[in-house]
């Protein structure tokens, strides 16, 4: 709960009489800016009394005058505004882009695609701007996003900016109504969204800030507020400035940099929500990351989907999100939600006109009232972009390798479809990243879910089996996309063919590197309990692998690429190396029952059969849930070892995507769990 409550107007109530305020907010607006340009110290306006003793007498000299160009309104803004249209004014369902980078940008291309895909909203943030303060303080930023701006209004076209906060170099912030920088930071907001009147609104973020709220100080004298506490003051500080002063869109990032940062956004903004904020809500691909967010149906808000595949190093990367498709129609179905938003253009490439473009294209479809069918949607989509007939051979292998794009970047980047290790498709910074931060206290959280996270602080030697289990079922898929891709050289363009190339044998490499960075983050946690033997051979081989894996994309790729970074990959052994000295003694690769070749082919209407080998004689089940993470049904495959398995699950709804593990027990006990594999039923398959 919070303790006090700030009204929407009174902050701008008490700009006129903060005289230290005004100064102290102009100079620190000055040293926030990510270029030398600094603004001089405006003309104070003096309080009330003082003013109309100056109206009787007029001033003379330089003291008198406002040097043009100089922020008048940053201590007393002006009141009469002309009408700007609201967000309840428009009622359309809100196609959003986020675009975070301007290199590499083709603004004509950039055109033709929102008309293409019918873009409602772009964003703008990341390397473009910081914060609202760039554009104030860097006219070449100021400049670009005006031109933009312009030629997507022009469009009827949205243009909203992301703004970080707290934008402060410091480390003190007062939280404090009457404080100089609060005062400055409303005249930010005020005269970046004046310098651009095109502009239609304001995301704000909190994680990445020069000071997330989190982390900011509060003088020991002075009242201590609890991190929602510190959020909602920041809400309610700009939106009096954004929404009711300038008749703007906020839109408020409910997602921060930890999943406990994320639960105090959603704590804050659940007592202050109200129809002129907008939240954007994460909408991940497991149901850790969603619990969190379940909260927020019934306020105004839209779902952030990963169209481009950024978690997973898209578009980089090849990411085809068939399996989200389904949930993309019922988000676009929804009467109460606003619109979607996505990543488009940034650090990792553009997704337009790249392979991951398939899913803009998926999209675009899912406003029709027919379900989504990924397999005329794919035929559709490698016929139009890639000349490949459907139904031909040359279709069919294309098509089989874009649906397990998705498979083999869950199984690199995921720890047993729960927890997203990978930062970006690459590895997380060593220097940050714990395994605590995944624990999050949320009541909303199931227990099994909350069961999971537990397990992850105390691994065990099952668990790394099944990691090293899951690692490797992403590199039989990439290496069975690659022999695919070669066998279609001569039907394909060369310059497709060698793009597509390019990224698969990068994830190749990727695969292999976040496989072994596992293996060492959670072994080491298990050596440290059990100081095993065989578990420090094991550690020391992979430790040694990750080393050779960091000279070796030195050697085929530029230093600084991404994901994949050779220092990151020498900085994560060199954080381990800190408490396991490297063993004298050699090392050894760890060796299990491994499951391979899986195959799952539709086999009726209702039904699907599962194949698949083991490397040695061993038992088998077959677990299959229609929503993870419980698998509610169990198919007995043979109760005598076999090395090669094959198993019927029946009762299927058609067009449903149902998610398939597999659980293997050999001779001598040890047991093997395969990940997760998703299958969709087609509503009329062709037997």
């Amino acid at each position: 709960m919070f303790h006090k409550n700030y009204p929407s107007n009174t902050l701008t109530k008490r700009l006129p009489v903060l005289l230290t305020t005004a100064l102290a907010g102009a100079l620190w607006l000055s040293s926030c800016s990510t270029t030398e340009t600094r603004w001089d110290s405006p003309i104070l306006v003096p309080p009330p009394d003082a003013q109309s003793q100056s109206a009787q007498t007029p001033a003379t000299g330089p003291e008198s005058m406002t040097p043009a160009g100089q922020p008048d309104e940053l201590i007393q803004p002006v009141i009469e505004r002309p009408y700007i249209q609201t967000a309840d004014d428009v009622d359309r369902f809100q196609t959003a882009w986020r675009i975070t980078r301007a290199y590499g940008l083709d603004l004509q291309n950039l055109e033709a695609k929102i008309d293409e895909y019918g873009v409602t909203q772009i964003h703008l943030g990341g390397d473009i701007l910081q914060a609202v303060d760039d554009l104030i303080l860097n006219p070449g930023k100021r400049d670009y996003v005006q031109r933009l701006a312009q030629r997507l209004d022009a469009k009827n076209v949205e243009t909203l900016v992301c703004s970080h906060e707290i934008h402060l170099e410091g480390r003190t912030f007062l939280f404090n109504e009457n404080a100089p920088l609060a005062a400055a930071r409303q005249a930010a907001y005020r005269k970046a969204l004046s310098l651009i009147p095109e502009l239609d609104g304001v995301v704000l973020t909190f994680s990445n800030a020069l000071l997330p709220p989190w982390d900011a100080s509060l003088p020991p004298e002075y009242p201590q507020m609890s991190q929602p506490e510190r959020i909602r003051f920041l809400v309610d500080l700009i939106r009096p400035v954004v929404v009711d002063e300038l008749g703007k869109r906020l839109y408020i990032q409910l997602e921060g940099d930890s999943p406990q940062s994320s639960e105090w956004i959603v704590q804050a903004l659940q007592s202050v929500m109200d129809d002129s904020i907008v939240a954007i809500v994460p909408s991940q691909t497991t149901p850790l990351q969603n619990a969190l967010f379940q909260s927020f149906h019934d306020q105004p808000r839209i779902a952030e989907l990963d169209l481009a595949g950024v978690q997973f190093g898209g578009p980089r990367f090849i990411v085809e999100n068939w399996t989200d498709w389904p949930r993309w129609q019922s988000l676009r179905n929804q009467e109460d939600l606003e619109g979607v938003v996505s990543d488009i253009h940034g650090q990792n490439g553009s997704l337009l006109n790249s392979p991951n473009e398939i899913n803009l294209f998926a999209f675009s479809k899912s406003g029709q009232d027919a379900p989504l069918d990924h397999t005329v949607l794919q035929a559709d989509w490698i016929q139009k972009k890639l000349g490949l007939l459907p139904m031909s051979r040359e279709g069919n292998v294309m098509s089989n390798l874009l649906a397990n794009s998705f498979q083999w970047n869950a199984k690199m980047s995921f720890v047993q479809n729960m927890l997203c290790f990978s930062d970006n498709g690459g590895l997380p910074d060593p220097e940050t990243w714990s395994l605590s931060q995944y624990l999050s206290s949320s009541q909303s959280m199931p227990q099994e879910q909350k069961y999971f996270l537990r397990r992850l602080l105390e691994p065990n030697k099952q668990m790394l089996i099944d990691m090293a289990q899951e690692s490797a079922e992403a590199v039989g898929l990439l290496e069975q996309a690659i022999w695919d891709l070669e066998s279609l050289q001569l039907q394909l363009d060369s310059m497709v063919y060698n793009d597509l190339h390019r990224r698969l044998e990068h994830q190749r490499f990727m695969a292999d590197v976040l496989h072994y960075a596992k293996q060492v983050i959670w072994g080491f946690e298990y050596w440290k309990k059990t100081r095993d033997e065989d578990e420090a051979l094991y550690l020391e081989a992979h430790l040694q692998k990750l080393e050779r894996l960091a000279d070796a994309m030195e050697e085929r790729y530029p230093k600084d690429i991404t994901p994949g970074n050779p220092d990151r990959i020498r900085s994560w052994v060199g954080r381990i190396r800190r408490e396991f000295p490297r063993v004298i003694l050699g090392w050894k690769e760890r060796q299990w029952n491994q499951i391979k070749e899986v195959a799952i082919h539709q086999t009726g209407q209702n039904s699907v059969e599962i194949q698949w080998k083991s490397a040695l004689p061993a038992s088998a089940k077959v677990f299959a849930a229609d929503q993870l993470p419980i698998f509610e049904r169990m198919v007995s495959v043979s109760s005598y070892p076999i090395t090669e398995h094959k198993a019927r699950v029946e009762n299927i709804e058609p067009g449903k995507i149902i998610y398939l593990k597999i659980q293997i027990q050999s001779e001598d006990g040890q047991i093997t769990n395969s990940g997760v594999f998703p299958f969709q039923l087609e509503s009329s398959p062709v037997m």
